[in-house]
This record gives structure tokens, sequence and C-alpha cells, in this order.
């Protein structure tokens, strides 16, 4: 197990997880940014004028 091979393999591996971890850590970051552009686009939308305009007529 302590062949040049299997360190070289830890290497990778330690750096595929490190690279991996940076790449989950931007995916959520993301996903949180689109969260909040949605939920902003939700309360315009449900705050919009023509809403408005047609609860007073009804």
């Amino acid at each position: 197990m302590n062949s040049p091979n299997s360190e070289l393999t830890l290497e990778s591996l330690a750096s595929r997880i490190s690279h991996l971890e940076l790449e989950q850590d931007l995916r959520r970051k993301n996903i949180a940014w689109l969260k909040q552009y949605f939920d902003e686009f939700k309360q315009e939308f449900n705050n919009r004028l023509e809403l408005q305009q047609i609860e007073i007529l009804q």
C-alpha cells in the first residue's frame, strides 16, 4: 500500500475531493442566489399593478 502508485492515487483522490468540495460550495452559493432572485421575482409578480387593478374592479 505504500508504493509510489498508491501514494499518487491518494494524492489524486485528496485533490479530487478538494476540487469537488469547491464545486459544491459554488453550487450552494449559486442556489442561494437563485432562491433570492426567484423570491424577489415572485414578490414583484404578486404585487404587480395589474393584479391590484383587477382586485379593485372586482
